[in-house]
């Protein structure tokens, strides 16, 4: 099955994601077009492209930092498209984020969702991610990664999560 990588905001991120690409079978990143053109993200854009991307197929989505709020509005508008979801990173526990996630998450069983936040990531440490997503969708796999920045190298977390039957 296909996964859709969705990284961070950062041109930095295309060499993350370009390794996960490697990394994971049938993974494929999409590529933001701002780190070519610069500008900013086109929310709205990126979410149309992403989804004629996906067309009629059902995928994983493996998303970083703001890809995640991309994955969560994909979620959203084709929830019987995605089969499993892999969120590292979340940059926001806020009013906003929380109700992004709250409105995506209810259209997965939990047991398809796993979350990986860095215990002290500088946008939202791993307790308040705890915090936000146990109170969403009880009972999602959260894994508390070792570091204290907003890089996310666990490829193999990854793939066991996204290679498991179910």
């Amino acid at each position: 099955m296909r996964t859709i990588l969705l990284p961070g905001y950062s041109p930095r991120n295309r060499e993350w994601a370009e390794e996960l690409a490697a990394e994971i079978p049938g993974a494929e990143m999409h590529p933001w077009p701002h780190w070519e053109t610069g500008g900013t993200l086109d929310a709205a854009a990126e979410l149309a492209a992403i989804k004629k991307r996906i067309g009629a197929d059902t995928v994983n989505l493996l998303a970083k930092s703001v890809g995640c709020r991309i994955a969560a509005r994909i979620l959203r508008s084709a929830p019987e498209q995605i089969h499993k979801l892999v969120l590292c990173g979340l940059p926001s526990t806020q009013v906003e984020a929380r109700a992004d996630f709250s409105a995506a998450l209810a259209r997965l069983p939990a047991e398809r969702v796993l979350v990986v936040q860095n215990r002290l990531d500088p946008y939202a440490t791993f307790k308040e991610v705890q915090a936000m997503i146990q109170g969403i969708l009880p009972g999602v796999r959260l894994v508390e990664g070792d570091r204290d920045d907003h890089h996310y190298p666990y490829p193999e977390v990854f793939r066991g999560f996204l290679e498991e039957s179910g």
